[in-house]
């Protein structure tokens, strides 16, 4: 989820779609000594290779923090067989590219939990408008 929530859904869907297929799970991409230079071809609608350094980097924090919670070395991603993602709003939430909008949809998509409903700037413009929300409102909250 590193990669900006503001691009369209589309380009988003085919860039996930060429990952996908080559790297189907944390433990391809993390055990492939060219991951970075690979990854930044396969994204290259994503415009920017710095995408393909924080999906890498990401992965890898996510997979070191699973194999030390599960008493493995962190660097042995053999061992990496299940679902990297940690069900824990607060630490996904210190993690560089998560804000509340993205971890809230990471959390749902992977676990169906429902801690906010995400939206965008225009559907709080339009709970504005309605009365629902105010100017002044804090941005958690929404």
């Amino acid at each position: 989820m590193c990669v900006s929530v503001n691009m369209m859904d589309f380009v988003l869907d085919n860039c996930a779609r060429k990952m996908f297929a080559v790297y189907p799970s944390p433990r391809h991409l993390l055990q492939d000594p060219n991951a970075l230079e690979n990854l930044a071809l396969l994204i290259t609608c994503l415009y920017n290779q710095k995408k393909a350094e924080y999906i890498l980097a990401m992965t890898k924090t996510l997979a070191q923090k699973w194999l030390k919670d599960h008493g493995h070395d962190i660097h042995d991603y053999s061992k990496i067989n299940e679902n990297i993602v940690p069900d824990d709003f607060d630490y996904l939430l210190q993690l560089n590219g998560f804000g509340r909008k993205v971890v809230s949809m990471t959390l749902y998509g992977v676990y169906k939990k429902i801690y906010a409903i995400a939206v965008d700037r225009h559907v709080r413009r339009l709970l504005v408008c309605l009365g629902i929300a105010f100017v002044g409102w804090n941005n958690d909250k929404i």
